[in-house]
């Protein structure tokens, strides 16, 4: 196995408990703290893409290197389909 390799996997693994805590929020809500420990779901969120996002600049440092047009452009994209799907 490569270094990219690694790297590429550990990333996947890091996306996938980014995942798993948006799925808790989903389920219980971003305030909620499970029992034994001290973060809500909000908080563990934030941490898990901390994670993700380190990993992957250990990958490539230019990766995550983003222009606030493209997350601008996004969230117009999201918000045009939230609407759609909300029937408006």
């Amino acid at each position: 196995m490569t270094r990219e390799e690694y790297l590429l996997t550990c990333a996947l693994e890091e996306a996938v408990e980014v995942a798993q805590r948006i799925s808790k929020a989903l389920r219980f809500g971003l305030l909620e703290v499970q029992p034994c420990q001290s973060l809500s779901n909000r908080m563990r969120i934030r941490q898990e893409l901390i994670n993700l996002i380190a990993v992957l600049e250990m990958v490539d440092p230019n990766i995550v290197v983003v222009n606030p047009d493209e997350l601008d452009a996004k969230k117009v994209k999201v918000e045009h389909y939230l609407m759609k799907a909300l029937g408006g």
